[in-house]
């Protein structure tokens, strides 16, 4: 086995270590970002485990980024390592200090640790915009995004359409 290759093999999926030095930035989207953030929604795992569960349509999409980029309310990101776009990640400010959070990692890049420095990045994102209280909706069965959102410091405040919360 590789040496930068850790986890178990026994039901448990092996992922290779994020080096200490990855990190996970997070810039503003753009028009230019539609294409990116649209693949990364689209994808079938993706879908399964979105809110509204079916594909989005490029002209519904288009629509949507548009809005999206002059609400003043809210905070669409794509996520970089380095100079790639590994993810997108999503901010709504409710006000009262606080935020309401949501990622995708593009399929390529799920399984490599990505996932819990993508929501620390948007953490901090919100503690700059004066939330001190974040809530993200994780469906029960999303065992990986249920991981990140535990390392990140979340916890469970409701058991079907799995209701998370953090204090920052």
């Amino acid at each position: 086995m590789d040496s930068d290759v850790a986890g178990k093999a026994e039901g448990h999926r092996v992922t290779p270590n994020v080096p200490r030095e990855v990190t996970v930035r997070l810039r503003r989207a753009t028009l230019a970002d539609a294409k990116f953030i649209l693949e990364v929604r689209n994808d079938p795992v993706t879908v399964h485990q979105a809110a509204h569960r079916t594909a989005i349509l490029e002209g519904q999409h288009a629509i949507w980024m548009r809005r999206m980029l002059h609400d003043h309310s809210r905070r669409l990101y794509v996520a970089c390592c380095g100079p790639t776009a590994v993810g997108t990640g999503r901010l709504d400010l409710l006000g009262g200090g606080r935020a309401r959070a949501s990622f995708a990692l593009a399929p390529k890049w799920r399984g490599r640790g990505l996932g819990h420095l993508l929501v620390r990045a948007l953490l901090d994102e919100a503690r700059d915009h004066g939330a001190d209280f974040v809530e993200a909706d994780v469906r029960g069965l999303n065992v990986a995004s249920m991981t990140v959102m535990l390392r990140a410091g979340f916890h469970p405040i409701s058991d079907t359409l799995i209701k998370m919360e953090c204090t920052l």
